[in-house]
């Protein structure tokens, strides 16, 4: 069983029954709803099926929102796209007009001011760059370094220049509101600048009576600056690769993600690393070598989940691409790799008295040979500083609220199982022995490690950890 968790998108290649069911068998346990295409309606009428299914494949599948945010695009053209060739001369300007291949329209304001505090600028994820010649009254007029062909609406990006735009969009408050509507387990907030904005989501998402939990999208620099800032107003972060590479220089970008798995790790909140992860297979069969890789030093550097997007969203085989995610995912947690003892103490940091009974679980279960952790949760901060600490064996996540079994599983190698009827700590370790046995993880005889509270059922009041003989209930 994989650990590390694996985030789909979903698009018209992924939203059929046919295929949600498929997905979900193998291996998906995140679908990730992008705002940035589709409908309301759409978005609807997939997560009623999305959550049918999982229900029917008794998969506690947790459903992602990701708002827009506020990406900066180009208009359209007269003939829905342009091949810009390198040398030629492309003018952008503020007016609204139909494009050519000769100019276009930006939607933003101030184009001229902004576009005069960059030397280059990105379009299409940066599939093509521009370098800023002259700005002109509404126009600035760029020369074309890196050509190719430019469709209608595709992303411009302003390299570092912080761009005074709001993340919650006019569009981001509607979609809000559709995704309270459809009671999404996690909601992310795109071009995060800092705290400030996670912090104001917060403000929203609690006035709304909604228990989603925050993802902050890291794709600024500036992000960067106030990342510990992020952490601490965040249930996680994504490593969003795609838009970090266009605002920062390319070989910085793997460094950035290694400190944001570090970062997150300590901090014990979820990291999704995102963007390219098997590009080539919206089209192949097969990965490259180098995205094989990619996903592997991701899982080395102690991601919670690998995403992907236009792969399982638009791709020729989103099942294929996601059976190859699960194979090099659980190929790289064979490894003695994650074994390694400079490893673990890169993860052990001092924090709170929840974090120190976590990083004591863990402890206690490896030096007694457990064969699994448990822990029982209200809101799910138990399995996941559990999860943060990495431990070698199975995670066992328990609660009685569906709502935080699709929420931990987001959690590397956490293992979500809805109990009812848990009266008190005896109960517990009841239910806890007759469960651990029927998913097949422990036998009479074997140990496990319990961590709860002597108060079930009562939120923040982790202090017990208990060392189980299975099958010893007196």
């Amino acid at each position: 069983m994989a650990g590390t968790k694996i985030v789909c998108t979903i698009g018209p290649a992924s939203s059929s029954e046919e295929q949600v069911r498929a997905l979900i068998r193998a291996g998906m346990n995140v679908a990730r709803m992008n705002f940035s295409h589709g409908t309301a309606d759409t978005h609807r009428e997939w997560v009623q099926r999305l959550r049918r299914v999982a229900a029917e494949e008794n998969s506690p599948l947790c459903i992602m929102q990701d708002l827009s945010g506020p990406k900066v695009r180009i208009g359209k053209f007269a003939d829905g796209k342009v091949f810009l060739s390198p040398g030629q001369q492309f003018v952008l300007t503020d007016q609204e007009i139909l494009g050519d291949a000769s100019r276009v329209h930006v939607d933003i304001e101030d184009l001229p001011g902004l576009a005069s505090g960059c030397e280059r600028l990105m379009l299409a994820d940066g599939m093509i760059e521009l370098r800023v010649l002259s700005v002109s009254g509404r126009e600035v007029t760029t020369e074309v370094v890196v050509g190719g062909f430019l469709s209608d609406r595709k992303g411009i990006a302003f390299p570092g220049l912080a761009l005074p735009i709001d993340p919650l969009t006019e569009k981001d408050l509607a979609d809000l509101e559709v995704g309270f509507s459809m009671d999404v387990d996690y909601i992310a907030l795109s071009f995060v600048r800092g705290r400030h904005d996670m912090e104001e989501l917060r403000h929203r998402v609690d006035a709304a009576g909604c228990r989603a939990g925050l993802i902050a999208k890291l794709e600024r620099p500036e992000a960067l600056k106030d990342l510990h800032g992020i952490l601490e107003a965040s249930d996680g972060v994504m490593v969003a690769r795609g838009d970090l590479g266009i605002e920062m220089a390319p070989e910085e970008v793997p460094l950035a993600q290694k400190r944001i798995i570090r970062e997150a790790t300590r901090a014990g909140k979820y990291v999704i690393t995102a963007t390219q992860m098997l590009e080539s297979m919206i089209h192949n069969s097969w990965p490259t070598r180098a995205e094989a890789s990619d996903v592997a030093n991701a899982v080395l550097d102690g991601t919670d989940a690998v995403m992907l997007s236009g792969e399982t969203a638009t791709g020729d085989n989103p099942v294929r691409v996601v059976e190859m995610m699960r194979r090099i995912v659980e190929a790289t947690e064979r490894s003695d790799e994650l074994r390694r003892p400079e490893r673990r103490r890169e993860i052990a940091d001092e924090g709170s008295e929840y974090l120190a009974i976590a990083w004591a679980a863990v402890e206690m279960a490896e030096m007694t040979g457990a064969k699994a952790l448990v822990a029982y949760t209200e809101r799910g901060n138990t399995a996941r500083l559990l999860s943060k600490r990495r431990p070698r064996v199975p995670i066992i996540g328990m609660s009685q609220h569906e709502k935080v079994l699709h929420q931990i599983n987001l959690g590397r190698s956490v293992v979500p199982e809805l109990v009812r009827d848990v009266q008190g700590f005896d109960s517990l370790i009841r239910v806890v022995d007759s469960r651990v046995q029927e998913l097949g993880l422990a036998e009479t005889g074997d140990k496990i490690v319990i961590v709860a509270g002597l108060q079930v059922g009562v939120e923040w009041k982790t202090n017990v950890i208990k060392l189980h003989r299975i099958g010893s209930l007196e």
